[in-house]
């Protein structure tokens, strides 16, 4: 899994680790540099510098149907993060939707991954296993292919503050404007979304 570092570069090139990062500075149970992990291929990176949040895209994976066996099919995302926190790829996706681990040798499926339990079994872990509680996705969509971020963030500000928008490249056009303090929707265009479908956005109010 990708993760995310924050870290502050000191004159005797030298970094030192903020203190609201995911993980102690002593190391303790992860890396203190990590300030976001669970991604699969995070990318359009962006900051609003009058929030400080964080945005960014991920393209997901290719399955076009949940499995009763594996869990969820595939759903890309747009990210947001006003604090450190863990996305759990490759345990969940979207708002949460667990996979299963599968043991291709006897054909049989564990229970879904738990979001506030994550667990890393892999053999190849260096820290903890149990893993921070999951952050659903900002929005999810499948097979959306997120745009360029930074650049949206620049344009709408310009003429809505307050404002951004997320633009896909698989859809025929896909425009989200969103006012980043009120945690709701204020108008889309090209496509109406629908949180009781296959796409949605988190803490709708």
């Amino acid at each position: 899994m990708s993760k995310i570092l924050k870290i502050k570069p000191q004159s005797d090139r030298v970094s030192t680790v903020p203190n609201v990062n995911l993980f102690p500075a002593n190391g303790s149970k992860g890396s203190p540099e990590i300030y976001v992990m669970g991604h699969r291929n995070p990318f359009s990176i962006s900051v609003d510098h009058k929030t400080g949040y964080l945005y960014w895209g991920e393209v997901g994976p290719d399955a076009g149907l949940d499995s009763l066996n594996r869990g969820s099919k595939g759903y890309d995302e747009f990210n947001q993060a006003r604090k450190a926190s863990n996305l759990a790829w490759p345990f969940l996706i979207g708002n949460n939707k667990p996979y299963r681990l599968y043991d291709f040798n006897t054909g049989v499926s564990e229970p879904g991954f738990d979001p506030l339990l994550p667990t890393n079994e892999s053999v190849n872990i260096r820290g903890y296993k149990l893993l921070p509680a999951a952050q659903p996705s900002f929005i999810w969509y499948p097979t959306a292919i997120p745009a360029n971020l930074q650049k949206s963030l620049a344009m709408v500000e310009q003429q809505w503050p307050g404002r951004f928008s997320i633009s896909t490249i698989s859809k025929t056009f896909l425009l989200l404007s969103l006012p980043i303090s009120t945690e709701s929707y204020l108008f889309t265009t090209g496509c109406k979304l629908d949180v009781d479908s296959d796409y949605g956005r988190s803490e709708m109010e």
